[in-house]
């Protein structure tokens, strides 16, 4: 069968750019500065004006429209990178509502990252939106303290858009983010090779190796071992451990955050995920009973059943460790 070479994008087509671009440096970076100008540009005119403090929103509305964020939406139509992209971008005006940044360039934050969201083109069937914005629990709780640090009428309009986030229910709540826990972990998530100048070592003979390579590569290979026992070390210097296995955090870490997330999530909607919880396993317990993968009796869904008609539902199944009993 005779081979075709030919293009990866079919002739008259727009080329799409992969999703991990939207999370690579190309995309954050430009896209941190749009967002600062924007800010500054809010706090400026702010600022500046007598009368425009008593219509913040109203305001920050015809910035965005001027600095052409209105048309933010039509910037990425293809579904292959679009939901990165709308994630990226939410998460990057997230983090300019940390309580270290000044308290204008937060409120403009807020107002970016509701209008961002709201103005997601809902209607239109090849267009993808997001459903939910994402917070860790500290940005979340650090959202919820920010309107008692403004004064009016700053202070309603913050309280509105919170109000209005929490009663649509869109916010998806996560770890904290000292555990790292955003998807990617770190934003830019990728760094482009900028320089051709790599030097990838003496290049590779073709053909078989001579008796001469065989000699120098056992040399070589001697002289290592001799150099890595000379230095007496036992310590696995060859391959690290990665820091979370070296330094595991503390026992009650997971008990800490179950409070917290108990504390900051309705009880319906713990349950909607109890729900969902049980209902995978239950399906998985078929799917390998089926294939005669079990051995022996199990009663793991016995235990989930029990323990979700407790008080404390299928987070109670992790307690407390009892160091003096030596059990969970």
């Amino acid at each position: 069968m005779p081979i075709t070479i030919a293009p990866t994008v079919p002739r008259g087509t727009v080329p799409q750019l992969q999703h991990y671009y939207f999370s690579s440096s190309l995309f954050v970076e430009p896209m941190r500065e749009d967002i600062a100008n924007l800010l500054t540009a809010f706090t400026t005119v702010y600022a500046r004006e007598p009368l425009e403090p008593e219509r913040p929103f109203a305001l920050f509305k015809s910035i965005w429209k001027s600095e052409g964020w209105d048309l933010v939406h039509l910037r990425v139509v293809d579904p292959r990178g679009r939901i990165t992209f709308l994630r990226t971008v939410m998460r990057l005006l997230v983090e300019r509502m940390d309580p270290a940044e000044h308290i204008l360039i937060r409120v403009g934050a807020l107002f970016a990252l509701y209008s961002f969201y709201t103005i997601q083109p809902t209607h239109v069937d090849n267009l993808q939106s997001v459903e939910y914005i994402t917070f860790t629990i500290d940005a979340y709780e650090q959202m919820l303290a920010f309107p008692g640090e403004l004064q009016p009428p700053l202070k309603l309009h913050v309280t509105y858009i919170i109000s209005e986030l929490l009663s649509h229910k869109v916010i998806e709540l996560i770890p904290p983010s000292t555990l790292g826990s955003h998807n990617p972990r770190n934003l830019p998530h990728t760094m482009p090779l900028l320089t051709r100048d790599v030097d990838y070592g003496q290049k590779k003979k073709t053909g078989r190796p001579s008796q001469l390579d065989y000699s120098q590569r056992s040399e070589k290979a001697l002289a290592n071992l001799e150099t890595f026992i000379a230095q007496g070390s036992t310590s696995n210097t060859l391959n690290p451990l990665p820091i979370s296995i070296q330094n595991p955090p503390a026992p009650d870490t997971y008990i800490t955050i179950k409070r917290q997330l108990k504390a900051a999530v309705a009880p319906e909607a713990l349950k909607a995920a109890e729900d969902v919880t049980m209902q995978r396993i239950q399906e998985a317990e078929h799917h390998v009973k089926a294939k005669n993968l079990i051995i022996g009796e199990h009663d793991g869904m016995e235990r989930l059943k029990e323990a979700a008609m407790k008080p404390d539902g299928l987070l109670g199944l992790v307690v407390q460790r009892d160091p003096s009993s030596g059990n969970d």
